[in-house]
């Protein structure tokens, strides 16, 4: 039976309750004040936050005194402290800003991106001073502290869990996500239909769950958007020639090509992609993607599940673009072909990776067994 896939899990990130609404309500009523952690994976809606913060409640005539940024990897615990022990002048509160905190994302931090060299100097930082201070922080203080995604265990965490408060910024969803595509397209005096909203939804593969797509993203493909649009309303032409997503259409159409047959078509659309790269590894770990998702509905169809059975199965919404594609591809393979293609793949990105194959010949043979 095939597996469900269960994607990148984080230390209880999954389990913190979206605080966006319950944190853009206390900013615009002036109720924030204290320790502040500001985390989550879309870090569009951390900076939103930040400078939400700051618009309103730091007076521009004083904000060289009374608006502080920090980044942690560079800052010391004592002067976030002592910035913190200075009164607003003449805003509604003094505002800090501690960018890029690290500790609250603990093992998760280290496991992504820090060698152990860059984490010795950090490591031996006493963050347990702020820690134990952030209780006394005066109510006409804000202490904000931003990282991506946290690691509900580490000390961090817990200390402006118990001592503050902790909001997770988490990637927009349903309504929430059709009325920021709305807003953005409105900005520029243009209008969009549900159909058309749907349709940048889609083909951006925000709401897919192993997208890297970001509401940053996003925001860009919304600009190209319009500059194609040769009215004021947006069609969908308009989203097709515009949009870039998470969800590649290049790989789609280099796996259209490879499915059937059209060897010349794949090495083209190849060699057209290595103009732009100078390397093919990101191209290969799409292709692996796209294949392991292509086995996985291929066996889920061999079970006799639908598409909104497959769909569940691999946390996408009903109806995903790349579980649609994903299902044509499975028509023209076998589930041993399948694995063949995986085996080679996997074998192609070891050799390469240990030298013993030059990238693009590596490629070649690949495209060629396809």
């Amino acid at each position: 039976m095939a597996k469900k896939d269960n994607g990148q899990k984080f230390r209880g990130y999954t389990t913190l309750q979206d605080g966006f609404h319950e944190l853009a309500g206390k900013i615009k009523k002036g109720e924030l004040s204290g320790a502040v952690l500001l985390c989550g994976k879309e870090q569009y809606l951390v900076q939103w936050a930040v400078n939400e913060i700051i618009k309103l409640n730091i007076n521009e005539a004083t904000a060289a005194l009374d608006l502080v940024r920090f980044d942690a990897n560079t800052a010391s615990p004592a002067a976030v402290i002592e910035a913190c022990e200075t009164l607003p002048l003449f805003s509604p509160k003094k505002v800090v800003i501690l960018e890029d905190f690290y500790p609250a994302e603990g093992r998760e931090r280290r496991k992504r991106e820090r060698s152990e060299t860059e984490m010795v100097p950090k490591e031996n930082s006493d963050w347990n001073l702020l820690f134990d201070y952030l209780e006394k922080i005066d109510e006409n203080v804000i202490l904000a502290a931003a990282c991506e995604i946290p690691d509900v265990t580490s000390k961090a965490f817990k200390a402006f869990s118990d001592r503050g408060e902790v909001f997770a910024l988490k990637t927009l969803n349903g309504a929430n996500l059709r009325s920021f595509i709305n807003k953005s397209i409105g900005k520029t005096g243009h209008t969009a239909s549900p159909a058309v909203i749907n349709r940048i939804i889609e083909l951006s593969g925000y709401e897919d769950r192993d997208s890297d797509y970001t509401l940053f993203n996003l925001e860009n493909d919304i600009n190209k958007i319009v500059a194609h649009a040769a009215g004021d309303k947006i069609t969908e032409e308009d989203v097709s020639a515009g949009i870039a997503g998470n969800v590649d259409r290049n790989i789609f159409e280099f796996l259209d090509a490879a499915s059937q047959g059209r060897k010349d078509v794949a090495y083209r659309l190849f060699f057209n992609r290595m103009q732009t790269e100078s390397s093919v590894m990101p191209l290969l770990s799409q292709i692996i993607l796209q294949f392991e998702r292509i086995l996985f509905v291929r066996e889920m169809r061999d079970e006799s599940r639908n598409m909104d059975e497959i769909c569940k199965a691999l946390g996408q919404k009903p109806g995903s673009y790349p579980v649609k594609k994903a299902w044509g591809f499975s028509e023209y393979y076998t589930i041993e072909r399948l694995k063949n293609i995986l085996k080679g793949a996997y074998d192609v990105d070891r050799r390469v990776k240990s030298g013993m194959l030059e990238e693009s010949l590596a490629m070649e043979m690949f495209i060629s067994q396809l």
